[in-house]
């Protein structure tokens, strides 16, 4: 065994899919993801306009939802050179908007109707220099008197899904058949071509995309211009169209109620659910948190063919430490709402806060990554502590070395694919063992007001004074134990075999009210890293 002792200072370093079904296709969104068209000049429509597309919602995100837009090229614009979306409202009771802006103003009509979740709906939006119309299933649903509007260009990308390079009014849900044109079709055309463009109706077609791939990532457009999109992301295409048949789709769970173990509070945990669809129907559903003390980390939306069992991952985050039990929601298009019981334990995370720094650290390697993702911080080192002034978003462990020829590195940043525990025998512990968590010690402990004083785990490593008691660096010290010797549980972004290291790290820093420079003011990391590998020489 061969250990390395590495002094780290921290200084301000700034769906699934069912069976497919040949070409009858959409893309799903599940949040977050896109489908971005690069600028072109047949994009960049300042007059007569129409834009169509095939919705099925199934959730509001968040606010203002994009179907497909066109943004300014100031990103902080609040509107779109030209857009089609929901509005913000209740989920359920949002209608559909068309918005036209020449960059210092905008006009926008919306839908009379509610747009229905779980439903494939149809919609078109027109300006005929005149007036802006939008129709659902070809039909007029909405109109503005607005004449001698002139839409400005922009540098933009077309997005579809969301607005162009923003995390925010994400669609949730399948979109089909986008069609971009620079004439105002009229509501006749509009109803004669719902479900397929005749070939002699394409006077003025801008862009088309039909989504009509089963795999890959290139969106092609069929309009003639050969504005190929790129599907980005978690977004992908999907067997699922508005010729599916989902009337008579059934929902059943198995397990009906889930147990995530043992996680750090805040952290991840994926429980597999198998779903299957008993009836003759697609079915379509999604996960997402029911209650106030387990929230879901990533909302899953799938689609399934009937009788095709699959497996959903529920990934689940403790939002409390200790036993926790909370309920997820499975919404679906078979009916009501499933109930899934889900219970776990959490160990509570801790943070660096004896001085002016306030950092969080975790037992994955992770530290200065704030686990709660505070909105008014926005990272997970504050400087000065109680300030919501971050100075560093995100840190952690990286170890590489060249093995046998070959590179194998090991992370933690934003994600991490070390685990929780030490090497034991070659292998990695079981890291649901709540031993394996950060230790937090400060000056003036003992075993009878801190426990993590009283199960300080000197035999897995954590310094000890001479006479075995826990050794406390400073004023206060944190420590923990993880390793990457899991290749399966390692986080999936890592494509290197692991380094089979256990890494020991130490934390710890001084608390002096008198202290004014920064640099006074760091905490210390002390990493041992553990070769428990046969490679090192």
């Amino acid at each position: 065994m061969k250990t390395c002792r590495l002094i780290l200072l921290t200084f301000l370093v700034f769906a699934l899919s069912a069976a497919s079904q040949g070409q009858i296709s959409s893309v799903m969104f599940p949040g977050g993801g896109n489908v971005r068209i690069d600028d072109a000049p047949q994009l960049d429509i300042t007059g007569t306009i129409s834009l169509e597309a095939w919705i099925y919602p199934v959730a509001k995100p968040n606010s203002w939802p994009v179907i497909v837009s066109k943004s300014l090229d100031v990103l902080e614009a609040p509107w779109d050179a030209y857009a089609l979306g929901l509005t913000d409202e209740a989920e359920g009771q949002q209608h559909a908007y068309f918005q036209l802006s020449n960059g210092s103003t905008f006009v926008s009509v919306a839908t009379a109707s509610t747009i229905p979740l779980f439903t494939w709906t149809h919609l078109a939006a027109t300006y005929n220099g005149d007036s802006l119309r939008i129709y659902m299933n070809g039909i007029l649903n909405g109109s503005y008197y607005a004449p001698g509007f002139t839409t400005q260009t922009s540098n933009s990308h077309l997005s579809i899904g969301r607005r162009n390079l923003a995390v925010s009014n994400q669609f949730r849900g399948f979109i089909d058949d986008v069609r971009v044109w620079n004439v105002a079709r009229s509501e006749a055309a509009i109803q004669s071509n719902l479900t397929q463009l005749s070939p002699g109706d394409r006077t003025g077609l801008a862009g088309f995309w039909k989504f009509d791939a089963d795999t890959g990532t290139t969106a092609f457009d069929s309009s003639g211009f050969g504005n190929n999109g790129v599907l980005r992301l978690n977004t992908l295409y999907a067997a699922f169209s508005p010729q599916s048949v989902t009337a008579g789709a059934q929902i059943a769970l198995d397990p009906v109620s889930i147990n995530f173990g043992t996680v750090e509070q805040y952290q991840p945990a994926t429980v597999g659910v198998n779903i299957t669809n008993n009836g003759t129907g697609v079915l379509v559903g999604y996960v997402k948190k029911g209650g106030a003390s387990i929230g879901v980390a990533s909302t899953y939306l799938f689609y399934i063919s009937p009788s095709s069992p699959i497996p959903v991952p529920f990934i689940v985050r403790p939002l409390e430490s200790g036993a926790v039990s909370d309920i997820i929601t499975v919404t679906n298009n078979a009916g009501e709402p499933v109930s899934v019981p889900v219970s776990g334990n959490a160990i509570a995370v801790r943070r660096f806060d004896a001085n002016a720094v306030g950092m969080w650290t975790l037992r994955n390697g992770q530290f200065a990554y704030d686990p709660l993702q505070t909105p008014s911080i926005h990272g997970g080192l504050e400087w000065p502590r109680g300030s919501n002034l971050a100075s560093v978003y995100a840190s952690g462990v990286w170890l590489g070395a060249m093995v046998d020829g070959q590179v194998r590195v090991t992370t933690a940043h934003y994600a991490s694919s070390f685990m929780a525990g030490p090497i034991a025998g070659g292998l990695p512990a079981n890291p649901q063992n709540i031993r394996y968590r950060v230790y937090k010690i400060n000056a003036g402990d003992n075993s009878s007001n801190n426990i993590d004083f009283a199960e300080w785990p000197a035999d897995l490593g954590a310094p000890t004074n001479p006479d075995g008691s826990p050794l406390i660096l400073g004023d206060q010290t944190l420590w923990t134990v993880y390793n990457d010797a899991d290749s399966v549980a390692r986080n999936t972004s890592s494509t290197f075999l692991p380094l089979g290291a256990e890494v020991q790290q130490t934390t710890f820093g001084f608390a002096d009210p008198n202290m004014r420079a920064f640099v006074d003011d760091l905490e210390s990391h002390e990493d041992y890293i553990v070769d428990r590998t046969v490679w090192v020489r």
